[in-house]
């Protein structure tokens, strides 16, 4: 299987497309905080590094106030897989395939750049990621 950093352009495409939709959650503005930033640090671990976080591992990433990680980081966030079970993973849970597409999707929003919306609960846990 190709590591998503390996895919065409075309490819690309495709699972940003892909993973925009799936990263549209169910935040409300009454129960969440929204941020505006730009995606660094980018990472796909696999489940044997920290289980607690998922069954295919999990994606992390850094949100910064200027693009190429330039300011004070705003927040570190971590998108879970399917069989989480740490406290931080209480919202949307994804399968492998619906991994590789937000990972990805994360890494073309640094080609350009573009700036994203993240929304987190009350507690600070990521509800909704979106690509502007």
């Amino acid at each position: 299987m190709q590591r998503p950093m390996q895919r065409p352009l075309m490819g690309y495409a495709k699972s940003f497309l892909v993973a925009i939709a799936i990263l549209c959650g169910a935040a409300t503005a009454a129960h969440a905080t929204n941020v505006y930033g730009w995606a660094c640090n980018i990472e796909l671990q696999p489940s044997s590094s920290m289980p607690s976080l998922g069954n295919a591992g999990f994606v992390t990433f850094a949100l910064y106030p200027g693009p190429h990680c330039t300011g004070t980081v705003i927040g570190n966030y971590t998108v879970c897989s399917t069989g989480a079970t740490a406290s931080t993973c209480v919202n949307q849970l994804y399968d492998e395939p619906q991994l590789n597409a937000v990972f990805t999707a994360l890494v073309s929003s640094t080609i350009g750049p573009r700036q994203l919306l993240v929304a987190t609960d009350t507690s600070g846990n990521l509800q909704q990621v979106s690509v502007h």
